[in-house]
């Protein structure tokens, strides 16, 4: 029988950023995490809320927790919480058509999306499904492949005028 190893990140509150706090992460991550404890083959939900959500246990979770999900198994990371972009440097300027890293912000900073997409794949390579449910702005970088041309809709100025 497979299992559904989880980790859950709610991020309402940022006091230790300048970031306006968020007014339903915790309750989303409440009801997915109920969800998950009503499913026989799901494991423990992990569970990381507000100041708990660094990035070192953001990625520690990633890590030790879904690292326990096998072959056949599915690890879900659930994220919902503000999302960020910031500059690209060196080598990430060559894949980056928007010249902007993405990142997850956790209770202490950022967690750019290569460092999450990272994490992720070395779950993968263990032979575990993968589930990213990224409920936050600037989320795309984090699982698609880098090298695919951006799918960012042109703006057009006609869309900022009023009908």
């Amino acid at each position: 029988m497979t299992t559904i190893h989880s980790l859950l990140v709610g991020i309402d509150d940022y006091p230790a950023l300048v970031a306006p706090p968020l007014g339903g992460c915790l309750n989303d991550i409440g009801g997915v995490r109920r969800l998950l404890e009503r499913r026989a083959a799901a494991a423990a939900p992990r569970v990381l809320l507000d100041r708990e959500a660094t990035v070192e246990a953001v990625g520690t979770g990633i890590r030790d927790g879904l690292g326990a999900a096998g072959p056949g198994d599915t690890a879900l990371l659930w994220f919902s919480g503000h999302g960020t972009r910031l500059p690209a440097h060196g080598a990430d300027l060559l894949i980056e058509a928007t010249g902007h890293n993405q990142a997850l912000v956790c209770a202490d900073g950022p967690l750019p999306d290569k460092r999450l997409r990272v994490l992720l794949d070395e779950v993968a390579a263990r032979g575990a499904r993968v589930v990213a449910v990224l409920d936050c702005c600037f989320s795309g970088g984090a699982t698609r492949d880098p090298v695919l041309t951006a799918r960012y809709a042109p703006v057009r100025e006609a869309w900022g005028r009023a009908a």
